[in-house]
């Protein structure tokens, strides 16, 4: 089946980790569809790549819906993450 380049975004705010902000691009996964790329996020998110407080929840967008302006923003955003966590993105990042 083929894959699909989703943008994962956390919805909901939380003093946490996005005080103020209802929507914020955490991460890229490839999937067949939208579940079960959230599926694959939620996994990330129980390993520890990022968190997921009980008033939030994950949505996904097909990469290609997208504008470019969107993708740019995501983009920054999973590098930053990455800078911080001294950690670099795989190959699915190429896909901007």
């Amino acid at each position: 089946m083929r894959k699909i380049n989703y943008a994962i975004y956390r919805i909901g705010s939380n003093a946490a980790n996005q005080s103020m902000v209802q929507k914020a691009a955490i991460d890229i996964v490839g999937a067949p569809n939208r579940r079960a790329a959230v599926k694959a996020a939620e996994g990330r998110a129980r390993d520890g790549e990022y968190t997921i407080w009980a008033n939030q929840h994950l949505t996904a967008e097909p990469l290609s819906r997208l504008s470019e302006s969107a993708r740019t923003a995501l983009q920054e955003e999973i590098f930053a993450r990455a800078e911080y966590h001294n950690s670099f993105p795989g190959e699915e990042f190429g896909q901007f």
